[in-house]
């Protein structure tokens, strides 16, 4: 399935752009910047968290369930997996809810400052 086009701002350069995001290995919307060619990542689309979601559900559950009926049990990979990518998902979620909360006067200063240091052509 195709990803749509993403209105992403580049933490690195602050510069806004459109493209269409690649997945990485967890199902993270990656695009490179087309100004300083830094990796951006996004946050997982709603059909990934309600996935990574209900795996780590149905781990706690089976947890649950074999310390209830007195075997010793440990998370798994999935559930380790899972909670990794909720958390990350989370972190990257602030970043980019701050980025967009970013003043446009603010965004016009941090890239006048970047351009003096030549850094944006």
């Amino acid at each position: 399935m195709n990803l749509a086009s993403l209105n992403a701002i580049c933490p690195g350069c602050r510069s806004h752009f459109n493209g269409v995001p690649r997945r990485s290995f967890f199902g993270f919307q990656k695009l490179p910047c087309p100004h300083c060619d830094e990796t951006v990542v996004y946050p997982l689309t709603g059909g990934y968290r309600t996935f990574y979601g209900v795996l780590l559900c149905f781990m706690v559950l089976g947890l649950v369930g074999s310390w209830a009926q007195g075997v010793a049990a440990m998370p798994n990979a999935l559930a380790i997996a899972a909670i990794y990518a909720l958390v990350r998902n989370e972190r990257i979620r602030q970043r980019v809810a701050r980025l967009e909360a970013t003043s446009p006067d603010e965004r016009v200063a941090v890239r006048s400052v970047v351009q003096s240091q030549g850094g944006e052509s």
